[in-house]
């Protein structure tokens, strides 16, 4: 069964050839759940897997399947079928103009499984589901050495800035300059990509907090909120703020959580045992997840 039919059996309506606006290559959906026509106007593209609406525009798979199953884990779906996979970002920004990545970068160097071995996570497991490269030795850029790559997407899953860090003594963390991201980092939630409606997240300051936690976590890139990120956060009906233990981080927390206080829904905020949620051992983790997510 491949995807089209997998939409089929889920009652989702695909027009025949007798629609006026079937095209070779592509399956049409009598009805687009964007702007609500039931003519046959969204079209999927079957080789270059994404929609286009003759009334509404482009749409990413992300976009329509959040918005055909509400309530299910996209991710699986787009795993099943191998439509999507987080490593297709990456080529896919190495084309593009206007979003400039690291030179190096490549797949993971025995050194960056090492570094995430030690640190208690899965190489492959964090490649499959978050895309991360890797950048060994660059004698033209020195800083990016010996880095892993992470990309970043916005919330329709496509790749528009990014973010390294170090696996040695250096600079932990450095993210793409203003002229090398489609979208600047500090508007962006890292994660929410996989979030398939708008219930319960848990705010997180850094990337490796997200691969700690899972699917559900998302990241704002360090202490500081930025008004654009508070906006999305306020978009979830329950927010859980989890930040590192610190007593000046937990400030800014509490500070994050009055901020929050104003808009509908629910905002707590959560210290856990650990010193920060990316260092969290597992039992940690499984309690946190089955309170808030599972």
């Amino acid at each position: 069964m491949n995807f089209v039919d997998y939409l089929g059996t889920r009652g989702v309506a695909i027009v025949g050839r007798e629609n006026k606006h079937y095209r070779e290559g592509w399956a049409n959906l009598l009805y687009c759940p964007i702007c609500g026509t039931n003519k046959g106007h969204l079209g999927y593209n079957i080789e270059k897997q994404y929609f286009n609406c003759f009334s509404c525009g482009w749409h990413s798979l992300w976009e329509i399947l959040r918005e055909l199953f509400p309530n299910e884990n996209i991710h699986d779906i787009l795993l099943e079928f191998e439509l999507y996979s987080p490593l297709q970002l990456v080529k896919k920004a190495q084309k593009q103009n206007n979003l400039i990545l690291p030179a190096k970068v490549g797949k993971l160097l025995p050194a960056h499984c090492e570094y995430l071995e030690h640190r208690g996570f899965d190489p492959n497991l964090l490649v499959e589901t978050w895309g991360i490269g890797g950048i060994g030795i660059d004698p033209a850029n020195p800083k990016f050495q010996w880095r892993i790559f992470v990309p970043v997407a916005d919330f329709k899953g496509d790749m528009v800035s990014w973010t390294t860090r170090a696996i040695g003594r250096t600079l932990p963390y450095i993210s793409a300059a203003k002229n090398q991201e489609v979208q600047p980092i500090k508007t962006l939630l890292y994660g929410e990509q996989y979030r398939t409606f708008y219930d319960t997240i848990i705010v997180t300051e850094g990337v490796f907090d997200v691969f700690n936690i899972g699917v559900g976590a998302v990241a704002v890139f360090g202490k500081a909120v930025t008004p654009a990120q508070r906006h999305r956060i306020s978009r979830f009906a329950r927010r859980v703020i989890c930040f590192d233990n610190e007593p000046d981080t937990q400030e800014q927390a509490k500070q994050l959580c009055r901020e929050l206080s104003i808009f509908s829904g629910e905002t707590l905020n959560l210290c856990l045992d650990a010193a920060d949620p990316g260092s969290a051992d597992k039992k940690e983790i499984k309690r946190l997840r089955r309170l808030f997510l599972e």
